[in-house]
């Protein structure tokens, strides 16, 4: 029954070590309440059944079309079948959802069973309280709560179509992420009740997609709000990114292991507090710190507020004079004849092309000087001279193959030289990394 479900239910992020957690995920631990049938307005259930199984009360517990379809997509290398929710929640139960012909087979047999042992109901009933419906929720009490902060009781008639809509893709489908889809859902949810016969077309005109859905899903437990929040956050994207769900994090027990050293996490912690000690209260800091040889973020630091902005991959600044190591990049390619002693006018105060006027900061002038000393002393006219010569879609070009991502740098102009366009921290960090690993660029990766 629902309660001896084997459901997995924690996911831990850990530090590169593997075992010390950067953050724990208990989604059934903070979001699940089992619920009796009685409870559960018929009209919900007529909503699940449209949805997933709309010949529940009058099949054997499993779909032999369903399992046909099942068996020419395995010799012919598709994917997909029928399942019934008979079927589901054996796959819910028993944690075995690998397709084969052989866990097909074996899924009949229990449905079988079970429909002999269980009225549809009790099978029902169990159902409803194992499914996942996302946001963390697993059975519909915890969805009603989840997406409508409502008891199962109060859902209405387009509510329960909605969360039933849902279903097959919890994640994708909810209606914060791509309400296109949810809406469409919801509307096959419904002219499914009247084919059903349990929803008059009348009642069917009446009902309006509903709005009171809550914009944020609840809070996970085991996630900490503080700077490790961020790197929590920032693995769940690479997960994402690489076909890793939420649904899959929620459900399937994960441990996840990040490239973040602990101790070198705690000193960032340390440097930032350090450096902004006797700083004004609204100054933000970043720190990201990447291991040349291979891309590994060591430590990442987008800010003590983790619900806050991730400053280190989602904060764009302007990097200023750490993006004149670029220009120079740029320059060296171009092979033109510059070198680290080629001489430039480095004096302060010069006009340039389109009345733009060049200062160099603290003091810095010189009538001619190397591009060594230019580098060494940040000589902001020598730089903004040189990116002009390169070409400053030749210096956006350098930056891009460095590590700074294609979308960003979008104005070829002069300006580039002083980095008056915006990137990411983690972008700097893992373009800098390239020079360090002798021109090698790697992807910064958390995972």
């Amino acid at each position: 029954n629902a309660n001896d479900a084997k459901i997995t239910q924690v996911a831990t992020f850990t530090f590169a070590d593997g075992l010390t957690p950067v953050a724990t995920v208990r989604p059934e631990n903070i979001n699940r309440t089992t619920v009796t049938l009685d409870r559960v307005p018929l009209h919900v259930r007529q909503a699940v059944l449209s949805a997933e199984n709309r010949s529940f009360y009058s099949d054997p517990g499993f779909d032999v079309v369903g399992i046909g379809r099942a068996v020419y997509n395995q010799l012919t290398g598709g994917v997909g079948g029928g399942s019934t929710i008979t079927q589901q929640l054996i796959k819910v139960t028993t944690g075995q959802d690998d397709f084969t012909l052989w866990r097909k087979y074996r899924e009949v047999v229990l449905a079988v069973k079970i429909s002999r042992e269980q009225t549809k109901d009790e099978i029902l009933e169990n159902y409803l309280n194992v499914i996942y419906l996302g946001r963390g929720a697993y059975g519909i009490q915890a969805a009603a709560e989840a997406y409508f902060d409502k008891n199962v009781e109060e859902l209405s008639v387009s509510e329960g179509a909605m969360i039933a809509g849902i279903l097959q893709s919890p994640s994708n489908w909810d209606p914060r992420e791509n309400l296109p889809k949810t809406q469409e859902r919801w509307n096959f949810v419904l002219d499914g009740m009247v084919e059903m016969g349990v929803l008059s077309p009348a009642d069917r005109a009446q009902q309006v997609f509903p709005t009171n859905w809550i914009p944020e899903p609840p809070e996970n437990g085991g996630v900490p709000a503080d700077d490790r929040y961020h790197i929590y956050e920032r693995a769940l994207a690479e997960l994402n990114a690489q076909g890793i769900t939420q649904d899959d994090i929620d459900t399937l027990g994960l441990t996840i292991t990040t490239t973040i050293n602990q101790q070198d996490q705690i000193h960032a912690v340390e440097a930032i507090k350090e450096v902004l000690g006797d700083q004004p209260d609204n100054l933000r800091a970043a720190l990201v710190s990447v291991d040349p040889r291979t891309g590994a973020i060591l430590a990442y630091y987008g800010g003590a507020n983790g619900l806050a902005i991730d400053y280190a991959g989602e904060g764009l600044r302007q990097p200023g004079s750490t993006f004149k190591p670029f220009v120079l990049t740029a320059a060296l390619q171009a092979d033109d004849g510059v070198g680290l002693g080629t001489e430039y006018n480095g004096t302060s105060g010069r006009e340039f092309p389109g009345g733009v006027t060049v200062d160099n900061s603290e003091g810095v002038d010189c009538a001619r000087c190397t591009v060594q000393f230019a580098m060494t002393k940040s000589i902001n006219t020598v730089f903004y001279q040189m990116a002009l010569d390169t070409g400053p879609q030749n210096v956006i070009d350098a930056a891009h193959e460095a590590g700074i991502p294609e979308d960003l740098l979008p104005e070829a102009r002069g300006g580039i030289a002083l980095g008056d366009q915006e990137v990411h921290p983690v972008d700097m960090a893992a373009a800098f990394s390239t020079f360090a690993a002798d021109g090698v660029r790697h992807q910064p990766y958390l995972v």
